[in-house]
């Protein structure tokens, strides 16, 4: 079942003490081993009447949520990664196939969730260069060591339009037009000292 924002965002508005508190505990139980480790909420609280009497515990109930795992995806990191699994009143408490299953998948989620972090971050980094540089007046390209290019900017795109110096090649080079002035390119790229020395052989 999919709980919309509307449901989500004021619960853990008027319930985030109680989570953290929850979550707390979770890192305690859990610290001493390496693996990832599933965690039911009678065994956070062990005493029923405890958990029961929750106010979160009681709110998560008219949703038709009575029993709950949890488990920590990345213990090396102070911001952890952790994942809830709701079952309810019907279902009753995770099997112990249903565990055995969860507990092979996790660390795939987790894998997924580390690499996802930094292409995000990227992605976002990325956006913000671009904007960055479209707002320059003259054409910036950024080309890997092999001349591909990596990030170009609005007006760069225009000349490659127009002014026909240039072309992207099919596996996204950047390339001259204009016959054996490839090797020279390949060289102003690769060699810092050589910036501007064949600039006069190239022709718009």
């Amino acid at each position: 079942k999919i709980y919309k924002p509307e449901i989500i965002f004021p619960y853990m508005k008027y319930f985030r003490d109680l989570e953290l508190e929850k979550n707390d505990l979770l890192t305690a139980m859990t610290s001493a081993a390496d693996g990832i480790e599933v965690v039911r909420d009678d065994q956070l609280f062990p005493d029923a009447s405890v958990l029961s009497a929750r106010d979160n515990v009681k709110a998560l109930k008219t949703f038709d949520i009575h029993h709950r795992v949890f488990a920590i995806l990345d213990k090396d990191t102070k911001t952890r990664t952790r994942v809830s699994i709701q079952f309810s009143e019907a279902h009753g408490h995770i099997t112990a196939a249903e565990e055995a299953v969860l507990k092979r998948y996790l660390p795939h989620v987790a894998k997924a969730v580390e690499l996802g972090r930094p292409t995000a971050q990227l992605a976002a980094a990325h956006a913000s260069a671009r904007l960055a540089i479209d707002r320059l007046k003259i054409g910036v390209c950024v080309l890997d060591p092999e001349g591909g290019v990596l990030l170009s900017n609005e007006e760069f795109d225009r000349q490659l339009k127009i002014c026909g110096v240039y072309r992207i090649g099919p596996g996204n080079q950047l390339l001259l037009s204009q016959p054996g002035q490839q090797s020279k390119l390949k060289e102003l790229i690769e060699n810092a000292l050589a910036h501007g020395e064949y600039l006069s052989l190239i022709h718009i």
